[in-house]
C-alpha cells in the first residue's frame, strides 16, 4: 500500500502541464470510458495547449501508457496481494482496470503493461505453494468486480469472498488432503461454441464475426460493415435480420450468454454432479478457462469495459444476465445446494468470465493451476463444511 501511496502522491503533486494531462486522462477514462476519450477532451479538462499532448505523449493512448508507467505496477501488486478490499485504494481504480484490460488490443499500452505484469508476478512471495493461486484469484475476482459493478451493482456481495481468498491459508493443500496431487478431479471437456445452437447460418456467421471484431478492437470500434466483411457477407444479408449493429450485439450477447449459462449448469449438475460442491465449482471454472471460450471471454470483457460508462449497454447486459437467474436458482436449489451459497455462486458465474479473460490475456498461468483449494476454502467459510480428500 505504501508504494502505491507514494506513487500516487508524486502523481498528484506534478503541477506541470504534463502532470495535468495525465490526471485528466485517467479522470476522463472513468467518466467517458477508455475508448471514447479524445485529445480535445483531455485538453479541455487539463487546460493545456494541444502541443503538450502530441509533443510529450503522441496520442491519447500515449497519455494512458505514461499514466500507467507511474501508477500501474504498485497498483497491480495490490490487486494481487492486498489481503482485503479495505486495503485497496479507490483512486483511479476504474481507469487503471480499463487500461490493464485494454492493453491486449492496444500495442502502445501493452508495451508498458505487460512488463509490469511479468515483474509483479515474478516478485510474488512463493514461500507457500498456494501463493500463485491466491494472487491469481485475487486479480480475477477484483477485475471481475470492478468491470461488473455498473452492470450488476449487487456484485459487491462478492467482497467478502475476495477477502476470503486473501485469507487462504498457506497450508491449504495439506488442510484439504490435496498435497502432492496436481491432477484435477475430472477431465474437463472443451466447451462447445455458444453459437452452435443457432439454426440460421447467416445469423450464426454474423454473431461469430461480431465476437471476433469486438474481441479484437473493442465495442466502440466495431461497425456493421466490419462485421459483415469478417463474416464474408454483404450488408444486405444482415439488414433483414438486424436493423443495426446494436440489435446484432443485443441478440448475440443474449444468445451466447444463455448458452454458456446452460453449459455451466449442465456440467455442475450433470457430469460433475458426483463431486463435492466446491470441486464442481472448480471444475466449472476450469472449463470456463478453456481455449474454446477464449474469444467469447474477450468479447464478454469488452462489453463490460463499455458498460463502465455506457448506461444503455449496462442496462441491456443487466437484463440479459439476470434473466437467467430464476432457472439457475430453481435447479441449484432442487439439487440441494446450500442456501448460503446460492446467490454468491450465481453472481460469481455471472462475472468471473471477464476477470478470467483479463488474466488469461496477461499471460498468467491461471488455467494450469489446481483451483480446488481456493473453492474448498470459500465453501468452508460460507457453510462451515470442510471437504477433505481427493476424488481421483
Amino acid at each position: 500500500m505504501e508504494q502505491f501511496e507514494d506513487a500516487l502522491a508524486a502523481f498528484e503533486a506534478d503541477t506541470r502541464p504534463q502532470g495535468r494531462v495525465l490526471r485528466a486522462g485517467l479522470e476522463l477514462i472513468e467518466t467517458m470510458g477508455i475508448d471514447r476519450v479524445t485529445v480535445a477532451a483531455i485538453l479541455g479538462e487539463a487546460g493545456v495547449a494541444r502541443g503538450t499532448v502530441y509533443a510529450h505523449f503522441g496520442d491519447v493512448f500515449g497519455v494512458f501508457a505514461t499514466a500507467w508507467s507511474k501508477l500501474g505496477a504498485p497498483w497491480l501488486r495490490l490487486m494481487m496481494t492486498a489481503p482485503d478490499e479495505d486495503a485497496m485504494p479507490t483512486a483511479y481504480r476504474s481507469a487503471l482496470t480499463q487500461i490493464l484490460c485494454a492493453a491486449r488490443r492496444a500495442p502502445v499500452l501493452n508495451e508498458v503493461v505487460q512488463p509490469d505484469v511479468e515483474q509483479v508476478w515474478a516478485d510474488l512471495d512463493r514461500a507457500s505453494e498456494v501463493a500463485e493461486l491466491r494472487a491469481a484469484w485475487h486479480l480475477v475476482m477484483r477485475l471481475s468486480r470492478d468491470l461488473s459493478i455498473a452492470v450488476l451493482p449487487a456484485v459487491t456481495l462478492l467482497d467478502p469472498i475476495i477477502d476470503t481468498v486473501g485469507s487462504l491459508p498457506d497450508d491449504a493443500r495439506e488442510r484439504y488432503g490435496l498435497a502432492g496431487r496436481t491432477r484435477p478431479p475430472l477431465e474437463v471437456p472443451e466447451a462447445p461454441s455458444p453459437f452452435d445452437a443457432e439454426q440460421d447460418d447467416i445469423t450464426r456467421r454474423l454473431m461469430v464475426a461480431a465476437v471476433d471484431v469486438v474481441a479484437s478492437s473493442g465495442l466502440a470500434a466495431a461497425s456493421m460493415l466490419r462485421v459483415c466483411r469478417t463474416a464474408r457477407l454483404t450488408p444486405g444479408a444482415a439488414s433483414p435480420r438486424f436493423a443495426d449493429l446494436r440489435a446484432l450485439h443485443d441478440y448475440a450477447f443474449r444468445v451466447s450468454l444463455a448458452d454458456v449459462v446452460r453449459q455451466n449448469r449442465e456440467l455442475f449438475l450433470g457430469r460433475a454432479g458426483e463431486l463435492p460442491i466446491p470441486d464442481r465449482a472448480a471444475t466449472m471454472s476450469t472449463m470456463s478457462m478453456g481455449e474454446s471460450r477464449r474469444q467469447w471471454r474477450r468479447y464478454r470483457q469488452e462489453f463490460h469495459i463499455a458498460a463502465c460508462t455506457d448506461h444503455e449497454v449496462a442496462a441491456m447486459m443487466h437484463d440479459a444476465i439476470t434473466s437467467t437467474d430464476p432457472q439457475s436458482m430453481e435447479e441449484l436449489r432442487a439439487a440441494g445446494i446450500p442456501e448460503a451459497i446460492l446467490a454468491p455462486m450465481i453472481m460469481f458465474t455471472h462475472v468471473a468470465a471477464t476477470g478470467v479473460a483479463a488474466v488469461d490475456a496477461l499471460g498468467l498461468p491461471l488455467a494450469e493451476l489446481d483451483h480446488r483449494p481456493v473453492f474448498r476454502w470459500i465453501y468452508e467459510n460460507l457453510t462451515g463444511t470442510v471437504v477433505v480428500g481427493a476424488d481421483e
